[in-house]
């Protein structure tokens, strides 16, 4: 695989760096080759991974890095015929941050005619068209150690600038070689911890996609600007969280940095990022930190410094996703994954201060499978609407109707996900000294509310017109 090599750069300013001052690599020596054979050489362009101020590079590895060759015009067989280029598996013939490639495709029969070429980084065998490469990002990352990062070569894609090159007047003379440059579609982070301790797990959760299963990109598309994030053609199980373990825990210092890198799908975030630290990559203490303006951008490498001292036991009051976290799912919670992070978040301020549980025509009839565990929720906002209709004049309609930071999936919390939110209602805020509807109905005419002032969970008819405060899980 690619490896990328870094240099740490021990001066560190503010919160999240950006490193700049990227350059392309030289462009490789001249080649040519006699008869008809076309050659191939690449480099990465440096578009972000390569800094004259952090002494990265990125550097191809003989024999073992391999490339995909995309081209219309040229051909499988001498002479012009054989079948166009698809996925040409070409493979580099020496180390270093530009090679050439070793592969078979010829000129096409027209003499002096255009041929352009597609090509991407790490080859996937198959005959998939150039519109549609397969392409991932694991959300569960390995770095085998403290301060390595060769797990990032195996995680990099790289998309080449598309190229056309005039085939010779005689396609079995001398022709010019086909010279790719390589661009990142991914961005790197390295976070800079200090502390005590052991450290196993390093996890990051945003507003947007940093990873995903599987997915598509048409490698033709123009080459976009600096930092600009290539357009994919579909992604599919995607996820807003990713997470590095180490391979064996790292002991943490409290004067020397503990490094620990990770790769993400670049993209604009809405409002904190949210870091989490693991001893045992089961137990997790948190940090919140502010976005870079701009978002992660394609190609660059972040810098993000973590005092692991600052780290709190509760998430409880950090502002993410268009709220405050209220709830971490603990191993015993419905919706729990191991090594991820999920919880619940509450509306920063009431969405009524008196609103009934059902409209009218509902309010002595059941709605059949309500719930009152955390994590139901939801579901139990939507059996209310399917029985009540659209419409944003009853509680759990009004939560479903909330957008809070541009989020369309707020909902009216369960009686336990209410009690939650009570526990922890000095780190929301905005809470007043009055009762709360919960989306769990006790009987066919009544369902749960609290009362914040001194925690106790009753029951009321539907017709009460008690507040609503709109929660959503991420």
């Amino acid at each position: 695989m690619k490896t990328i090599r870094f240099t740490i750069f021990s001066i560190l300013f503010g919160l999240v760096v950006l490193v700049s001052a990227c350059k392309k690599e030289a462009t490789p020596v001249a080649v040519t080759q006699s008869g008809s054979k076309i050659l191939v050489t690449g480099q990465d362009t440096g578009t972000g991974l390569k800094s004259t101020l952090s002494g990265q590079s990125t550097v191809w590895i003989a024999t073992s890095d391999k490339v995909g060759v995309y081209s219309s015009q040229a051909r499988a067989a001498t002479g012009g015929s054989g079948s166009a280029i698809v996925n040409a598996e070409f493979t580099a013939a020496a180390s270093g941050p530009s090679s050439a490639f070793t592969g078979t495709m010829f000129w096409g029969t027209g003499t002096a005619t255009d041929h352009t070429f597609y090509a991407y980084y790490p080859y996937t065998a198959g005959s998939a068209a150039s519109t549609a490469v397969p392409v991932s990002l694991a959300t569960a990352q390995t770095q085998s150690a403290a301060g390595s990062s060769a797990h990032i070569g195996s995680l990099d894609f790289m998309v080449a600038t598309p190229v056309t090159v005039v085939s010779p007047g005689n396609t079995d003379a001398v022709g010019s070689a086909v010279n790719l440059s390589y661009n990142h579609l991914f961005t790197v982070l390295e976070f800079q911890i200090k502390g005590t301790g052991l450290l196993k797990a390093v996890s990051l959760s945003t507003s947007n996609t940093l990873a995903f299963s599987g997915g598509t990109i048409n490698i033709g598309q123009s080459t976009p600007a600096t930092d600009v994030a290539y357009t994919f053609a579909s992604q599919t199980g995607t996820t807003n969280q990713a997470t590095v373990t180490l391979t064996s825990p790292a002991t943490l210092n409290a004067s020397t940095a503990t490094t620990v890198y990770m790769v993400i799908n670049p993209g604009t975030q809405t409002g904190n990022c949210l870091i989490g630290l693991s001893s045992d990559g089961t137990n997790w203490t948190y940090i919140s930190k502010t976005a870079p303006t701009g978002g992660f951008l394609r190609g660059k490498k972040y810098v993000v410094t973590i005092d692991q001292a600052t780290a709190s036991a509760s998430a409880a009051g950090f502002s993410y996703q268009g709220g405050k976290i209220f709830y971490i799912l603990q191993p015993s919670d419905f919706g729990y994954v191991s090594g991820e992070t999920h919880g619940l978040i509450a509306a920063t301020s009431d969405q009524s201060i008196a609103i009934r549980w059902a409209e009218p025509a509902y309010q002595s009839t059941s709605v059949a499978g309500t719930l009152t565990t955390l994590g139901s929720g939801s579901a139990n906002t939507d059996k209310i609407i399917a029985q009540n209709g659209a419409g944003s004049t009853y509680a759990a309609g009004l939560a479903r109707s909330y957008n809070g930071g541009g989020f369309s999936d707020w909902y009216l919390p369960s009686k336990d996900e209410l009690n939650e939110l009570y526990l922890n209602r000095t780190e929301v805020g905005g809470f007043a000294s009055a009762y709360y509807w919960s989306s769990s109905e006790n009987y066919w005419s009544a369902a749960f509310n609290q009362y914040f002032p001194n925690n106790g969970q009753y029951s009321n008819d539907k017709s009460y017109a008690l507040r609503v405060r709109a929660v959503r899980a991420f």
